[in-house]
């Protein structure tokens, strides 16, 4: 009896480890799309007012191109550092936000109980606080990153967490095309 016991025991261990490596991206330890999707919708489903950002790395598919993905994944995992950062800056408010890694250079922002004003406020500070960081990849590569941003807000009109995502991703994109006719993009520091 204690051997099945035990052997249950190893089962249900390695379920939840395998639950963790699917809610969790491996290379920057954040929540993935699937964990994002759930935590929306559940605020949704309580009608709670949620802001969400999408932003997406300016250029980054030159820096995998030109320097190699395993450069790429090191300016990705500092970018999530970085991200992490902004968070704390935001104290108690910051503690219920998600940070999570869409994919590729994409990454969330989920404020939940946060209106579009509080969301933009903090894409502004993101963005002002980013173009004062230097990332260094190794060999004395270092980077000044541009990132578009976007915002999308629950309302009675978005009830699902896809409806939310749309918006927010819309709003990236949006921001993405002005950023480029400004000609801010990611680039290497010299």
């Amino acid at each position: 009896m204690r051997a099945i016991i035990e052997a249950k025991d190893r089962e249900i261990a390695d379920l939840k480890a395998n639950l963790r490596i699917a809610q969790m991206d491996d290379l920057t330890g954040l929540p993935k799309r699937f964990q994002l999707v759930e935590e929306a919708q559940h605020l949704l489903n309580k009608q709670s007012p949620a802001s969400l950002i999408f932003m997406d790395i300016n250029g980054f598919a030159d820096i995998n191109n030109t320097i190699g993905h395993l450069h790429g994944n090191l300016l990705l995992i500092q970018f999530s550092e970085f991200l992490k950062r902004q968070k704390d800056i935001l104290g108690e408010s910051g503690i219920l936000i998600t940070l999570a890694r869409l994919g590729g250079d994409e990454f969330a922002v989920l404020m939940p109980y946060a209106r579009e004003e509080e969301a933009l406020e903090f894409v502004a500070t993101i963005k002002n606080n980013l173009r004062d960081e230097i990332f260094e990849i190794g060999e004395g590569q270092t980077f000044a990153i541009q990132a578009a941003m976007g915002v999308g807000t629950a309302g009675p009109d978005c009830t699902t967490a896809s409806t939310l995502m749309h918006r927010a991703d819309q709003a990236m994109y949006e921001d993405k095309a002005r950023m480029r006719e400004a000609g801010e993009v990611t680039k290497k520091v010299e």
